[in-house]
């Protein structure tokens, strides 16, 4: 049973694999301050200024917009007594409160 070639192992043009690090290595540099480095990032956080969005009342404009359109279609659909138009004017309204009240939740 032959286990050995007699000829040398072939080069695959490759460097050898680097040491794996070892299991205290910490790319970051720990801080000097005391606590929580998360605690300290929120009230950083908090107290930068926010960046002021360009189309801020877009949401707003839109969820008006829908509103108007509901009660329209809603009013249409009561005087004319349609049943599956004051369920969809119903939809709209509904899912029109459901936006605006998760807008007006304060963020965390």
């Amino acid at each position: 049973m032959k286990t050995r070639s007699k000829e040398p192992p072939a080069k695959s043009g490759l460097p050898p694999p680097p040491a794996p690090p070892s299991r205290d290595a910490n790319p970051w540099a720990m801080t000097s301050s005391t606590g929580d480095p998360k605690l300290s990032r929120r009230e950083v956080s908090r107290s930068a200024p926010s960046p002021r969005r360009p189309l801020q009342a877009a949401p707003l404009l839109v969820l008006i917009f829908m509103a108007s359109m509901g009660l329209r279609l809603g009013f249409q659909a009561w005087r004319d007594q349609d049943y599956a138009g004051m369920f969809a004017a119903l939809a709209i309204l509904s899912m029109v409160a459901f936006m605006f009240w998760r807008r007006s939740r304060p963020r965390r």
